[in-house]
């Protein structure tokens, strides 16, 4: 045997040796260290989104808000008194909720499953199998086993949902996302517009919350502006339209 062809199988021999075998990555003594990082996340495609979506965000807010202001608070035909002052409260305050949405959308965490020795251990056979042998995962797909799904890119265990996703096997509120690459619970959808995972079910886990009341304060905004403009000009006139505008008679002309 020549003394590459030996040097090879010592490298092997010592590789086998250092790898951690399934017994230890059972026991969960199979280090974290000794996992292969986790797939990057596309950021260029999540930030063009979150780039539109803050965009959309904001340029909703400066038309509603400008509008208002310019004309039902500010402009010739403001509002005035307890009218003035409710019309400045609904559209601030309909202001300030949107931002604090398109915080928590933004930088809340949706339900990330991060790696830990809870999350990641046991090692399931086959995939402790690849890692020793330095094999790629991705010739085997997910593993299902006592209800619950290990997912092999992100090398988790996803938990248990507790039969909300039907009962079926392998079905789960976790969900991988291609674009985060990042396993998700209570996973509704990746959003285009804000480039972030929306998930969360139920009181204020997740981000969904977020998302669902974005969507009201976008829709009441643009009913607050309008009936705060159109308002204005039905009760004092609209100084843009010649005309519209009441004003005290003339005096007679005295005679000549």
């Amino acid at each position: 045997m020549s003394s590459s062809a030996v040097l090879q199988q010592q490298q092997r021999t010592e590789a086998m040796a250092t790898a951690p075998s399934l017994d230890t990555a059972e026991h969960g003594t199979f280090r974290l260290s000794d996992l292969p990082p986790l797939p990057k996340p596309n950021l260029s495609e999540m930030r063009s989104q979150a780039l539109c979506g803050n965009l959309l965000v904001l340029s909703l807010i400066t038309i509603f808000c400008g509008l208002t202001n310019a004309i039902a608070l500010w402009g010739p035909s403001a509002h005035t008194g307890a009218a003035w002052w409710v019309v400045f409260v609904a559209i601030w305050g309909q202001t300030a909720v949107a931002l604090v949405c398109l915080l928590a959308i933004m930088w809340a965490d949706p339900g990330t499953v991060r790696r830990s020795e809870a999350t990641c251990f046991p090692v399931p056979d086959a995939v402790a199998e690849k890692l020793r042998r330095g094999e790629s995962l991705a010739t085997i797909g997910n593993i299902t086993r006592d209800g619950r799904t290990y997912c092999v890119r992100c090398l988790v265990w996803r938990p248990n949902d507790g039969g909300r996703s039907g009962g079926r096997a392998g079905s789960s509120l976790t969900h991988h996302c291609q674009t985060c690459n990042r396993c998700v619970t209570e996973f509704d959808h990746h959003c285009g517009v804000f480039g972030r995972c929306i998930a969360g079910k139920c009181e204020f886990r997740g981000n969904m919350w977020a998302f669902r009341l974005i969507l009201v304060m976008a829709a009441s905004g643009a009913i607050t502006c309008g009936a705060a403009v159109l308002s204005s000009f039905a009760m004092n006139g609209s100084p843009y339209v010649p005309g519209s505008q009441s004003f005290p008679p003339a005096p007679p002309l005295s005679p000549t």
